[in-house]
């Protein structure tokens, strides 16, 4: 074939394939199909209601669990209620969030356009239905039904519309709200910091009383201070304080268990814990009880009539509280500032550690261990071995033997207070404080003390 005529064929082919194209794409840019009738794409919402949240004057809720009527309230566009729930404190941001929800509903497909077998969706008229009426009057329901598995859509039927469609969950539970859900679950917010009293019960019987001082004297030094009124009279230690009253800085419900309750010692409340708070002149009252199923605690809170669940840790703060875990152990704990001079009698030997201070000048003050003189370092490390001892428990029945040591502090207030030791067995001494208040210390603190300041003496 010759040239000439190879390049004729080509160039015929060449203009067939460039109409070919041509008729492609003004085909797909120019012709668009008739969509009439046509269904919406799986992915396409199909809106079935859609109105303001501020048009909506009241919804119906009718379901499984409860039937009620949230209503807006007069001339408040933001407030709303619920019929003849009396006396209970619902959340406003829980009642707005589900108005919102039922304003506008969408469904994700469309199943069947003959109603006729709704029961097959296990949709029935008078079960899990929501009514929303409009300020103008108008009023739209919705009836929803199962699911075919636990993580799918649900059936949903509109009332004047044959057809079943399927919409997500969070619209379905929207249709199961319960009362109870739109409850105020936070209680009561405590600011432990201004915490002025605490006091824990358990079956009437008092366990532990604690009051703020602001100043407060412990014969020992002024400042603020908590003091235990009951079991013992002791300042407290503050940071055991602290961790024991953050458990109760906020009333929060888990769940709500009973309403205006006839009997609530079928919660255990009547043989539980009773803790009162005085926080600034604000009064808190928790009682607590058993715990059920899932280890929360039935409790109920000041004057509000109803018992609800709380996290199991509430509870673990208090059960089986032990008074002197709360207690400063010291044996006598002295601010140096308050003291001239402390004397050691132990087995014969006596240690005498003094201040002589120079009121017009500080740096001249002179401290001495028996007649001689040592630095104000060594000084306050052996004053600290003194007045570090502390006691292990409260005296109970052990009988005490001979005296063994006396530990007397001068203050510069002119007083005098001494505390005594007394044999018990071959690993405790008793404690007899100035106060007459007596306690069980550990032998070894006791002769670790005197062997720092015999040390010294050498």
């Amino acid at each position: 074939m010759s040239i000439n005529k190879r390049m004729i064929i080509n160039l015929t082919v060449g203009v067939l394939v460039l109409a070919v194209l041509g008729g492609v794409y003004f085909w797909a840019t120019g012709w668009q199909p008739d969509k009439s009738g046509e269904q919406p794409l799986e992915n396409d919402p199909i809106l079935l209601f859609d109105v303001g949240s501020d048009d909506i004057s009241q919804v119906l809720i009718n379901n499984e669990n409860a039937e009620f009527v949230i209503k807006r309230t007069d001339n408040e566009k933001s407030d709303w209620s619920l019929e003849n729930y009396q006396g209970i404190e619902f959340s406003q941001t829980k009642i707005q969030n589900l108005i919102e929800n039922l304003s506008r509903i969408s469904a994700n497909r469309k199943i069947e356009s003959d109603g006729k077998n709704a029961a097959d969706f296990g949709i029935e008229l008078n079960k899990n239905a929501v009514t929303i009426r409009t300020v103008n009057g108008d009023e739209s329901t919705f009836v929803l039904g199962g699911r075919p598995t636990q993580d799918s859509d649900f059936y949903l039927m509109k009332i004047g519309d044959a057809g079943i469609y399927t919409v997500p969950a969070y619209k379905a539970e929207a249709i199961l709200k319960t009362p109870n859900d739109l409850r105020e679950n936070v209680l009561a917010t405590i600011d432990t910091g201004s915490i002025q009293s605490l006091k824990i019960e358990r079956s009437g019987k008092n366990i532990m009383e604690i009051c703020y001082s602001k100043d407060a004297d412990d014969g020992t030094y002024k400042a603020s201070l908590y003091l235990m009124t009951y079991p013992y009279n002791e300042v407290v230690n503050k940071q055991s304080f602290e961790t024991l009253v953050a458990a109760f800085a906020g009333v929060e419900a888990v769940q709500f268990v009973s309403d205006n309750p006839s009997d609530a010692s079928k919660y255990g409340l009547n043989k539980g814990y009773r803790v009162q708070f005085d926080e600034s002149g604000q009064k808190h009252t928790m009682i607590f009880g058993d715990t059920d199923e899932y280890g929360n605690v039935y409790a109920m809170y000041g004057d509000k009539q109803f018992i609800f669940t709380m996290a199991p840790d509430i509870k673990k703060a208090i059960t089986d509280i032990n008074p002197f875990d709360y207690i400063i152990k010291f044996a006598h704990i002295y601010a140096l500032d308050n003291v001239s001079s402390v004397t050691v009698n132990y087995k014969g030997k006596t240690y005498t550690l003094a201040v002589q201070r120079d009121t017009n000048d500080e740096k001249k003050t002179k401290y001495r261990i028996n007649d001689r003189s040592v630095n104000e370092k060594n000084f306050k490390k052996l004053y600290q071995s003194v007045i570090g001892l502390t006691f292990t428990d409260v005296l109970q029945n052990q009988a005490a033997g001979k005296e063994v040591c006396a530990i007397s502090f001068d203050l510069l207030d002119g007083g005098t207070q001494t505390a005594r030791y007394y044999e018990c067995d071959e690993r405790n001494v008793i404690l007899k404080r100035h106060d007459g208040k007596k306690y069980i210390m550990l032998k070894k603190h006791l002769g670790e003390m005197i062997k720092t300041l015999e040390e010294e003496v050498k």
